[in-house]
């Protein structure tokens, strides 16, 4: 069983409703990751339409030809690539992580859950309904987008159904970085489980982004990361010791059904109610 895996991040600057452009620019990141033994590349949230959400009424888009293409790049390149893209569906869309095995072929589609309404989202798209895992040699591995990062529900279920990597594909804002980087932290901590985590730069309308595309292991050590502002890869190899060790070191798995089973059990439970 191999119990290693060399994951990468792309930081990038997507441009606004230029799908074209932006699949140009994902391609010349996946030719650079592969050099450096990149075995899984992520991408941000929406980065085909550069999370401009006004672009699914002003475009006809199909969904089509970014799917194609990023199935293309990393059959090309032979490693799997995870990526936020417009997924068009009968009279919707939904914000979906694709992810794509080193034959090009799509083993995952996650359609974001929990819909940032404060960027209106909700408006755009139908939310999904389903976590989603994959694995890549033998490493279970669950995914979310952006918001979904603020509900530790979702990554207990991720640790419950034997996940030892959540990726996250985010464009998340400047405006809360530190939310993101404590978030990031948090999630990696409490399910004792890698963190990969790629974010946009830039701004749209305004609106800036925070950058700072993280690797984090289970214990909360940021292994890489990147600044607020510029584009780049990171990369690093992530080792399934180390989740041992820091399982095993503090078993939180064990107490944590320890503790369910005694909550399940007071909700069982009449209360009784003494009165003197």
């Amino acid at each position: 069983m191999c119990d290693r895996l060399d994951v990468s991040c792309v930081q990038m600057n997507c441009k606004p409703g230029d799908i074209k452009y932006n699949l140009k620019k994902a391609r010349e990141f996946a030719d650079k990751a592969v050099k450096n033994g990149t075995e899984i590349l992520v991408f941000p949230e929406l980065f085909d339409i550069g999370y401009d959400l006004s672009s699914l009424v002003k475009l006809d888009i199909d969904e089509h030809i970014a799917v194609d293409e990023l199935a293309a790049i990393a059959k090309d390149n032979n490693m799997f690539i995870a990526a936020g893209l417009t997924e068009k569906g009968y009279g919707t869309f939904y914000n979906t992580l694709y992810v794509f095995n080193n034959i090009g072929e799509t083993v995952l589609k996650y359609r974001k859950i929990n819909l940032f309404s404060l960027s209106k989202e909700n408006d755009y798209f139908t939310p999904g309904i389903n976590p989603q895992s994959f694995v890549i040699k033998n490493i279970k591995v669950g995914v979310m987008i952006c918001y979904d990062l603020r509900f530790p529900e979702l990554g207990r279920y991720y640790l419950k159904d034997g996940c030892s990597v959540i990726i996250i594909s985010s464009a998340f804002p400047k405006q809360r970085q530190e939310h993101w980087n404590t978030l990031l932290k948090a999630r990696a901590i409490e399910n004792q489980l890698y963190i990969i985590a790629s974010n946009r730069v830039g701004s749209l309308d305004g609106l800036e982004f925070a950058g700072n595309s993280s690797i984090i292991d289970p214990w909360g050590n940021v292994l890489e990361t990147l600044d607020n502002e510029s584009e780049g890869i990171i990369k690093c190899c992530i080792s399934m010791d180390k989740r041992d060790e820091v399982r095993k070191f503090i078993p939180c798995y064990n107490d944590m059904l320890r503790l369910e089973g005694l909550i399940n059990n007071n909700k069982c439970n009449d209360r009784i109610d003494i009165k003197e």
